[in-house]
């Protein structure tokens, strides 16, 4: 029953994309299908992750030939992916980034090519939950999808990671149960983020999905909380998405 639950979701999201489409991507930028820019490419739905699908759908390896930028993590929720300038890290739950191997398989990403067209100055300092109501001024439309980069020196983040689950394998939420969280004070790094509509619900986390990585690339994971004091925000616009369920 879960399972036939979980299909028929799917089919009704897809077929909200496919009418809202046509409606909210006029008017934005177009879509270069030979290289994927504009395009969101997506291993499976949030929704599955959150109900225990955590079995490898794609390789890395193949996963790498859709983008240099986004986030996911690896099968059994062994850490959090980091996709940045090309490089794939895991934030496991030591607390460390690990590089992630060619066959590691993937339960489920989000990623893009990296290709900014608009840039947010966002002045004065914000929690995350304040950043986010003050980004929704700034984003073009709240209809689509966008990846989102914000570098800089940053007062307080608070990350987490998943130990690796075994199966049969848990919900997220049970697997948080034995989460290790961090926090860090004065750190520079960078903020990975996607930003999903309201209306792509389960098949995307709706809002701002961050993950954090430090400039030296050795400590990082799932963003829970984070305070900025100024920033330059980089927006990607991705008027495509384009979902993989089975290689």
């Amino acid at each position: 029953m879960k399972k036939e639950l979980y299909v028929a979701m799917i089919f009704t999201l897809a077929l909200v994309l496919i009418v809202a489409a046509p409606v909210v991507l006029a008017g934005h930028k177009s879509v270069n299908s030979t290289d994927g820019r504009g395009v969101l490419y997506q291993v499976s739905t949030y929704s599955g992750l959150l109900n225990g699908s955590l079995g490898g759908v794609i390789s890395a390896e193949k996963l790498k030939q859709h983008g240099d930028f986004g986030l996911g993590t690896t099968e059994g929720m062994d850490g959090e992916m980091i996709v940045l300038n090309g490089s794939f890290y895991l934030g496991r739950s030591d607390g460390k980034v690990y590089p992630v191997n060619d066959s590691a398989l993937i339960p489920f990403a989000e990623v893009t090519y990296f290709d900014a067209d608009k840039t947010v100055h966002i002045n004065g300092t914000y929690n995350f939950t304040q950043f986010a109501t003050v980004m929704d001024t700034g984003l073009p439309s709240k209809e689509l999808f966008y990846a989102i980069r914000i570098d800089g020196l940053f007062p307080y983040v608070k990350f987490r990671a998943i130990p690796k689950q075994a199966e049969p394998y848990p919900t997220v939420a049970e697997a948080l149960k034995n989460e290790s969280v961090f926090e860090m004070h004065n750190v520079k790094g960078t903020l990975v983020g996607i930003y999903s509509p309201q209306y792509s619900s389960g098949i995307g986390y709706p809002g701002y999905h961050f993950h954090f990585i430090t400039d030296d690339r050795s400590i990082g994971g799932h963003v829970y909380d984070f305070t900025i004091n100024g920033a330059e925000v980089q927006l990607d616009t991705l008027p495509r998405l384009h979902m993989v369920l089975q290689d």
